[in-house]
């Protein structure tokens, strides 16, 4: 038969991030693949699903309700409606899915929108996205993962 041969070591790729599984919801290609790069750069493994048409965007914001995603990345105008009236109706049935929101919005309305979004719980950040933003995600989603 021949001699053992030695089991080839595993490859020690970065896993960080499996327990992540992440929906990034927009119509805008350019917004997500921005997110998602720097999404990536920190969790290689997390599990990451893009929707941008309304139907599949309805559809996979339900699906969040029952536990497919546990981060949802989102905008303030998503399926010819408000992203925060979306997200209090997610809330009714999900208090644990961390929720970010995206917005375009000048400083006043964005204040707005943020004491609004902090009532259903969800983490608010202004475009234009930048290092320090990214970073304050990165920290968001620490947080949610040592408390979940």
């Amino acid at each position: 038969m021949g001699e053992p041969r030695e089991p080839k070591p595993i490859k020690n790729e970065n896993l960080e991030g499996l327990d992540l599984r992440i929906l990034f919801a927009d119509k805008t290609k350019l917004n997500r693949d921005v997110l998602k790069k720097w999404i990536r750069q920190k969790y290689p493994a997390a599990h990451i699903t893009e929707v941008e048409d309304n139907a599949e965007l309805f559809y996979t914001f339900m699906k969040s309700l029952e536990g497919e995603f546990n981060v949802v990345f989102t905008y303030q105008n998503i399926i010819d409606t408000s992203g925060l009236n979306l997200i209090k109706s997610v809330r009714r049935k999900d208090k644990n899915t961390l929720v970010i929101m995206i917005a375009d919005l000048d400083d006043k309305a964005f204040a707005s929108l943020c004491q609004e979004a902090e009532k259903s719980k969800v983490f608010c950040i202004q475009k234009p996205l930048n290092a320090d933003k990214v970073k304050q995600i990165y920290s968001v989603i620490e947080d949610w993962r040592a408390f979940k």
